[in-house]
C-alpha cells in the first residue's frame, strides 16, 4: 500500500519526518518497505495546454500539436492516442530531464521539428498508466511546475500490511496508530450528506438471499450527477497513492476506500433491471463480463450482485461492464456492503482476480463502517459531480454482530511484559486505538469491529506492548534455578515406541488424517467394528478427504501398494498417529493414539541369509518386543475373527483382560482391494490403552548366586488348545521357582493322533536360596504334568 505522508498529515498533526514515520510504523508492527519522494526527476515539468492537433504529414500514427506553455506556443510531435485540442497535460520543455534520465532536446521527427515532449503518467513515474497523455485539470495555471500544481512536494511510504490488520489499510487507520503512539488527536472526516426530498426506499430496494455470505448491504441513490474528470485535488490524492484517476464518481469511491478503508462500488442506476439489487449466489454456468473486459463463467459458490434479471458485479471484487458508470450516466446507485472474507478469497483465487476491494474484503472489512463510507462518498459525489442525494439509506442488516467485551487485568499485562506501565497509560493507549474501556477495578474492554484480530486478553497485552514500544521494555536477566527438562511419561512412551520400531527395521510413515468415504469398506470390517463409524468433514478439500480416519491401516496398505508398483521388494512401515472414534451425538470424537505397522516382501538377497519373506511370527515378535520394552508381562494373544485378517493367521492382543490391538496376515480379499498379490502382515495397538498397563521402570536384579536347571517337557493336547493356555497353566502350577519358559517346537503328523498336536517347552528352574536337586526338579516336572492333565487333558508325549 502506497501512503502519501502529506495526505496522512490531514488526519494527524505529526511533525515526524518521513523516515521517522517509517521507523514508528515499523515498531508498531506496520512494516514500511520503502520511502521515496513523489517528485523525483520531475522538477522541470510544467503545465501546458494543447491548442490544436494536426495529422503528421509523413506518419499515420503521429500528430503535430501546438502547445501553449504559458510563455510561448511551440510545435510538438506526439504519438498519444488521446491528444486533443483543449487538453491540459504535463510538458517537458527542451533541456529538461525525465525520471528515467532521458534529456529532452529539440529534434526532427519524420521531417517535423519537435520542441519538447508531452508526457504520460508512467513517463513521469507518477503511476503505471502508459495508455496516453496524463490529463490534468483545466483549472491549473499554464507554465506552473507540475510539482506546484499537483502538490507533489511529498514523500510516499510503501507499507506492507499483515493479513490480521485490515484496519491499517486506510489513512484513518494509520493516522490512529501514529496519533496514539505520539499522544496526539487524530481527525476523522466530517460527514454531512445534503439529502433531497425523494426517499431512497421509494426508488430502489435490496434483497439478500444468502446472509451468511453477505451479512450487510446498504445502498444510496444519487440522481442527476454530471460524470466527468475529477478536480485536481482528487486526482492528486489518487496519484499519490498509486491509483489512476478515471472519472469523478469512480474516483470518489476509490478516495473513500483509501481514506476509510471500506470498498464501495457505483452502478449506473438506469442500467439495473427494475432498479433494484439482489445479492445471491450465481447460477451454474452463468456468465459475467467484468470492467476489465474479461468474461467469466460462474458457479454456485460465487456470490454476485444482481439486478432483477442478471448479475451486474462480482461481490466484493469487481463490477460488471453492463452497469458501468460512464460519461452518459445520469443517476447512480452507490453500494456499500460487508462480505464473508472466506467467500471473497475463494472467488478471487478461483477466477484469478486481485483488486483493491478484494484485498480488503478477504482480510475482514468493518461491518460498522458500511454506512460511514457510504455517507462519506455520497457527500463527496454531491460536491464534485452535483446531483441530488435521495433521502435515507436502504440498509439490510439481518443479524448485527454483538460487540466483544474482554476482561483485562493491568497487573497481569505488566507481569507478562516485565514492565511497570501505569493503569492510566494503558487506558489511554486502548482508548486511542478505538477500544471502549470501562474501569471497574480491572478493565472491561470493548473491541471495535475494525479489529477482528483481537479476541483474548493476551491480544490486548500485545496492543499495550507495541504502542508502549518494544524497545522501551527493560531487559531483565532471568533469575532462579533453571529446571532440568524431563519428558513426561507419555512422551517417554512415544519415544520408546519409535526406538522399538526403528530397532526392528521399520520406517515411519506420515499420512493425512482423512480418507474417502468408501475407503474403509476395502478392509471388510465386521458389523461391530468401530472402523465402520465415520466422522464426515463438513467442507472437504476433495472426495478423497471426506471423512476422518478411524484406522491407520488403509493409508499403510495404500503405501505398501504404491511401493510395490514401484518395484520395492521389502516394505516395512509403521505410523504413530491419532484415530478419531465418534462419541455420543453432540460430543467431540475420541482421539485415540494408535500404532500400526505393515511388513511385506523379502529383504534384499544376501549370501548370509535365506529370507523367504516375513511371516506371522515377525509381527508377533515386534509386538512382544514392544510389550517388554514398556514393562508389560501379562500380554496374551487369542484367535481373531476380524474380517480384515486371515482367519487362521491372526490374533487379538489383550493386556490385563482388555483388548488393546491385533496382528496377523491381511485377508486375501483385502489385498485384492488394494491391488496386492503378495502376503502382507500388519499389527495395530491402541497406545492410550497400552499406557494404562505399562510400567517402563527398569528394576535391576542381583546376578543369581546359584545355578539353574533346565528340563524339556513335550506334551500332546487337542489341536484347538492355544499354546498361550498351556504356558499360563505351567506358570500358575510352579510359580516362584520357574525362572523361564520357552515354546520351542510345535508338531503334528506321524506318531501324533489326528486332531492332536505336540508342544515342546524348555523349562528353566532356579532358586535364590540354594541349588535345586534333581529330586526337587523331578517333583516340579511331575507337578506341572499333573496340572496340565487336569486342566487341559494333556498327556506326556512318549
Amino acid at each position: 500500500m502506497q501512503v502519501s505522508t502529506n495526505w496522512l498529515r490531514d488526519y494527524v498533526a505529526t511533525t515526524l519526518s518521513p523516515d521517522e514515520l517509517a521507523a514508528k510504523f515499523t515498531m508498531l508492527g506496520v512494516e514500511v518497505e520503502e520511502t521515496f519522494p513523489l517528485n523525483e526527476g520531475i522538477g522541470d515539468i510544467i503545465v501546458a495546454r494543447i491548442e490544436s492537433v494536426a495529422p503528421h504529414p509523413h506518419a499515420d500514427r503521429l500528430s503535430v500539436c501546438q502547445v501553449n506553455t504559458g510563455a510561448e506556443t511551440v510545435d510538438v510531435v506526439c504519438g498519444a492516442p488521446n491528444a486533443r485540442a483543449g487538453m491540459v497535460a504535463p510538458f517537458a520543455p527542451v533541456g529538461s530531464k525525465l525520471p528515467a534520465g532521458m534529456e529532452i532536446a529539440e529534434t526532427e521527427i519524420r521531417g517535423v521539428r519537435s520542441h519538447g515532449m508531452l508526457c504520460s503518467a508512467k513517463e513521469l513515474a507518477i503511476s503505471d498508466d502508459a495508455d496516453g497523455l496524463m490529463e490534468l485539470s483545466a483549472s491549473l495555471t499554464l507554465g506552473e511546475t507540475l510539482v506546484e500544481a499537483l502538490h507533489l512536494d511529498d514523500t510516499a511510504l510503501e507499507i506492507s500490511i499483515t493479513p490480521n490488520r485490515p484496519d491499517c489499510l486506510s489513512m484513518v487507520g494509520l493516522a490512529r496508530e501514529i496519533a496514539t503512539v505520539e499522544h496526539l488527536d487524530h481527525a476523522l472526516p466530517e460527514i454531512d450528506v445534503p439529502e433531497g426530498e425523494t426517499a431512497a426506499a421509494e426508488v430502489t430496494s435490496v434483497e439478500i438471499n444468502d446472509p451468511a455470505l453477505c451479512p450487510r448491504y446498504a445502498a444510496r441513490v444519487i440522481r442527476d450527477v454530471t460524470v466527468g474528470p475529477s478536480p485536481s485535488w482528487l486526482q492528486q490524492r489518487l496519484r499519490s497513492s498509486g491509483l489512476r484517476p478515471i472519472n469523478n464518481v469512480v474516483d470518489i469511491t476509490n478516495f473513500v476506500l483509501l481514506e476509510i478503508g471500506h470498498p464501495l462500488h457505483a452502478f449506473d442506476y438506469e442500467l439495473l433491471a427494475e432498479n433494484r439489487i439482489v445479492v445471491r449466489r450465481a447460477r451454474s454456468r452463468e456468465m459475467l463480463t467484468m470492467l476489465d473486459g474479461r468474461t467469466h463463467t460462474l458457479n454456485s459458490e460465487t456470490l454476485v450482485i444482481a439486478d432483477a434479471e442478471k448479475p451486474v458485479a462480482l461481490a466484493g471484487i469487481m463490477g460488471g461492464a453492463e452497469s458501468e458508470v460512464s460519461s452518459a450516466t445520469q443517476h447512480i446507485l452507490l453500494e456499500s456492503a460487508y462480505f464473508n472474507p472466506v467467500s471473497i478469497r475463494r472467488t478471487a483465487k478461483a477466477l484469478g482476480i486481485q483488486t483493491e476491494a478484494s484485498y480488503r474484503f478477504e482480510r475482514g472489512a468493518d461491518p460498522e463502517a458500511v454506512i460511514t463510507a457510504l455517507d462519506r462518498a455520497a457527500q463527496l459525489i454531491a460536491e464534485v459531480a452535483g446531483g441530488e442525494v435521495c433521502q435515507g439509506v436502504v440498509d439490510v442488516y439481518p443479524e448485527p454482530a454483538p460487540p466483544l467485551a474482554i476482561a483485562f487485568r493491568p497487573r497481569r499485562a505488566n507481569k507478562v511484559l516485565g514492565t511497570h506501565i501505569p493503569k492510566k497509560e494503558m487506558v489511554r493507549i486502548l482508548d486511542g486505538l478505538g477500544f471502549g474501556v470501562a474501569d471497574d477495578g480491572d478493565l472491561t474492554v470493548t473491541v471495535p469491529t475494525y479489529r477482528p484480530d483481537i479476541t483474548r486478553e493476551i491480544d490486548l497485552v500485545e496492543e499495550i506492548a507495541r504502542v508502549h514500544g518494544y524497545d522501551a521494555i527493560p531487559v531483565t536477566i532471568p533469575v532462579g534455578e533453571i529446571p532440568n527438562p524431563r519428558l513426561d511419561p507419555f512422551q517417554g512412551l512415544k519415544r520408546c515406541i519409535h526406538e522399538v520400531m526403528h530397532r526392528h527395521g521399520l520406517y515411519e510413515a506420515c499420512h493425512v488424517a482423512w480418507y474417502a468415504t468408501d475407503e474403509f469398506q476395502k478392509l471388510r470390517p465386521e458389523n461391530h467394528d468401530p472402523v465402520r463409524d465415520q466422522i464426515a468433514v463438513e467442507n472437504p478439500l476433495s472426495r478423497e478427504m471426506a471423512v476422518l480416519r478411524t484406522s491407520l491401516l488403509p493409508s499403510l496398505l495404500q503405501s505398501v501398494a504404491y511401493n510395490r508398483r514401484h518395484q520395492v521388494e521389502h516394505i516395512a512401515l509403521y505410523e504413530l498417529q491419532r484415530v478419531f472414534i465418534p462419541g455420543p451425538l453432540g460430543e467431540l470424537p475420541d482421539e485415540q493414539l494408535t500404532l500400526a505397522g505393515a511388513i511385506a516382501g523379502a529383504s534384499a538377497k544376501h549370501w548370509s541369509t535365506d529370507d523367504a519373506g516375513p511371516d506371522l511370527y515377525d509381527v508377533k515378535g515386534i509386538v512382544e518386543a514392544l510389550l517388554e520394552e514398556v514393562g508389560i508381562a501379562d500380554g496374551s494373544l487369542e484367535r481373531s475373527d476380524s474380517g480384515t485378517l486371515h482367519p487362521g493367521r491372526s490374533a487379538t492382543l489383550s493386556v490385563g483382560g482388555e483388548e488393546v490391538g491385533f496382528l496377523g496376515e491381511v485377508h486375501p480379499d483385502v489385498l485384492q482391494n488394494y491391488g496386492l498379490t503378495q502376503r502382507v502382515y500388519v499389527f495395530s495397538v491402541n497406545v492410550d490403552r497400552l499406557a494404562a498397563h505399562g510400567d517402563p521402570t527398569r528394576w535391576m536384579d542381583q546376578l543369581p548366586p546359584f545355578p539353574n536347571t533346565t528340563r524339556d517337557l513335550a506334551i500332546v493336547v487337542d489341536e484347538g488348545v492355544p499354546a498361550e493356555n498351556v504356558l499360563n497353566a505351567i506358570r500358575q502350577s510352579v510359580s516362584g521357582l520357574l525362572a523361564a519358559i520357552t515354546l520351542f517346537d510345535v508338531y503334528t503328523g506321524e506318531h501324533v493322533a489326528e486332531g492332536k498336536k505336540s508342544l515342546a517347552f524348555a523349562l528353566e528352574y532356579r532358586s535364590h536360596e540354594r541349588t535345586l536337586t534333581d529330586t526337587e526338579v523331578d517333583k516340579l516336572q511331575a507337578q506341572i504334568l499333573h496340572s496340565l492333565e487336569e486342566e487341559l487333558g494333556a498327556v506326556l508325549r512318549s
